[in-house]
């Protein structure tokens, strides 16, 4: 039986079209979504500066579009993107709170991200090439799933569909007409 998680948004700036955190109660991940728009406070940001993965997000004329990373300093990397890719309008960067992924961490992360996103098919991928998993142990690869399973959950979220299948998850509700028939049925007097 699935159990509940509590997730906690954050509005950074007080808008929800703004910069955004996501944290999974208990679980180490950190996620910062910021618009192109706000890169700069989004690198100023100490998360910025830690070993992980990332994710742009936008479109060009051919349709939406998405580009998956990974980076020993994502900030570095977000720079480079910015003065090379036009098209992304969303960035989603992913550490961890302590900084403690490392570089086989981040690069097993980013190729099941592709491999994932591949898989589903909504958007076109901009990565030139599928990347390799990295070499870990079995311990190292177990931790490395649960993460992105507790990512599956916080990305949907912060409105990211990419990894997500939603055909695999959804079972329509089936109405019959005799609940429709004996539902209550109410009025509102706005008269007073």
């Amino acid at each position: 039986m699935s159990k509940g998680r509590s997730l906690e948004l954050y509005f950074v700036d007080g808008n929800p079209d703004g910069m955004q955190t996501a944290e999974l109660f208990g679980w180490t991940g950190d996620v910062l979504l910021t618009p192109r728009t706000k890169i700069i406070q989004a690198l100023q940001r100490n998360e910025s500066s830690h070993t992980g993965v990332y994710v742009l997000l936008g479109e060009n004329e051919n349709g939406p579009l998405a580009y998956v990373g990974e980076s020993e300093d994502i900030g570095n990397r977000l720079r480079e993107h910015a003065k090379t890719k036009d098209w992304w309008e969303l960035a989603v960067l992913i550490s961890s709170a302590a900084n403690n992924l490392h570089k086989a961490h981040v690069k097993y992360l980013e190729s099941r991200l592709v491999e994932i996103a591949l898989t589903v098919g909504k958007i076109k991928l901009e990565n030139g090439n599928k990347p390799t998993r990295s070499s870990l142990s079995e311990a190292a690869t177990a931790n490395m799933e649960e993460f992105l399973d507790n990512l599956m959950i916080v990305l949907p979220a912060l409105r990211i569909d990419v990894f997500l299948d939603k055909t695999a998850d959804i079972k329509p509700a089936i109405i019959k007409s005799s609940q429709i028939e004996n539902a209550p049925t109410f009025e509102i007097d706005s008269q007073k």
